[in-house]
């Protein structure tokens, strides 16, 4: 990670990912921008549009003392035009880059734009996201946050693997333990299972070693629930962990399609952050998929 990309709305809605921030930024050293998106305003009288670029302004440099970064460089970025395109380009313009949003407690990503910018967000860059989930308790801005214990999904596959380098750099960085799981139920249509090359029990103990090689406790998981989102969220419970770290390769399995039904129900329920990332097979689609739509 080294540029670390803060959406901003406003000050309320940007304590919870203050604290997050301010750890990454403080063990990686890295880069972070706080960036704020106002709508263009052709139509508005010039006072009017002074006035918001004011109020822009001052939120921004509000969230950049309560983030306190020292060593760190921080960037307070304003732009006009329209929120999803602004944000997924500096996040794609951004060397290894790691976006932190906000969610509300029922899941629906909170925004300026009521959630429609933000889920258009998820499903659109090719970043990392780390969804940092609300709450009823209040939240202290000035804390660092920590993580303690890492659940990663998974299927076994390669490219379900993808996200193990990010999951190991968290884990030493926290000193974090890593929980593996597997949904163990099979059955399922034919067509809606990975081939047996790339079931769960074929890769599960190497990733594994993987980790346990860089020094980080692993222990391994699996379930016979009825639906993959309620393993996730149960192997959560029960191992109580503070992040959850998912990936996507497009099968309709356990881990499926990054911001599909399996991780929008774990969203919905889990009572930890969320982390997302693209594979690489899902990240050449999205491209695919952009440039017929826009060709």
């Amino acid at each position: 990670m080294k540029h670390i990309l803060l959406p901003v709305e406003d000050v309320r809605a940007s304590a919870r990912t203050l604290p997050f921030a301010r750890a990454l930024a403080g063990f990686e050293g890295a880069t972070t921008s706080l960036l704020h998106v106002l709508p263009v305003m052709l139509d508005q009288p010039l006072a009017v549009v002074e006035e918001r670029l004011g109020e822009a302004r001052a939120t921004l440099e509000t969230v950049a003392k309560q983030l306190g970064l020292k060593g760190v460089e921080l960037r307070q970025e304003l732009r006009m035009g329209d929120p999803v395109d602004e944000i997924c380009k500096t996040a794609l313009l951004s060397p290894d880059p790691l976006l932190i949003m906000a969610s509300h407690k029922r899941g629906r990503l909170e925004s300026w734009f009521k959630g429609s910018v933000a889920e258009a967000v998820l499903r659109h860059t090719t970043a990392p996201v780390l969804v940092i989930k609300d709450s009823t308790e209040p939240v202290d801005p000035q804390q660092t946050a920590h993580f303690h214990k890492i659940l990663v999904p998974v299927d076994g596959s390669e490219l379900a693997g993808e996200i193990l380098p990010l999951v190991e750099h968290l884990a030493l960085m926290f000193g974090a333990s890593v929980v593996l799981y597997f949904d163990d139920r099979g059955g399922g249509e034919a067509d809606d299972q990975p081939p047996p090359e790339v079931r769960p029990q074929s890769h599960l103990h190497r990733y594994a070693e993987q980790l346990r090689e860089k020094g980080i406790n692993v222990a391994m998981d699996s379930s016979t629930h009825e639906s993959p989102a309620k393993g996730i969220l149960a192997c959560a419970e029960t191992h109580s962990v503070d992040l959850i770290a998912m990936c996507t390769h497009g099968y309709s399995g356990i881990v499926q399609g990054i911001y599909g039904s399996v991780a929008h129900q774990v969203l919905e329920s889990a009572n930890c952050p969320l982390l997302l990332q693209r594979s690489r097979l899902a990240t050449e689609n999205l491209i695919l998929e952009d440039m017929f739509v826009t060709g």
